[in-house]
């Protein structure tokens, strides 16, 4: 999953969490949060399902309600 954030505060080895739905990068290691931008919820639904071909699989369709 790609995401566009502000990196300069990351160094590496630092331990993160992303929350898409919330739109939140957390570097845990400096208890530092960088917003990004929240994935829609349709993405969230996909990436729950495995991805595109899993919840076709799963739903038949590309309904996703």
């Amino acid at each position: 999953m790609l995401i566009e954030c502000d990196t300069d505060k990351i160094d590496a080895g630092d331990e993160l969490e992303l929350d898409v739905k919330n739109g939140v990068l957390k570097d845990v290691t400096k208890n530092i949060e960088i917003k990004i931008t929240p994935l829609p919820d349709v993405m969230i639904k996909l990436l729950g399902d495995g991805g595109l071909i899993e919840h076709l699989k799963k739903h038949g369709d590309f309904s996703l309600v």
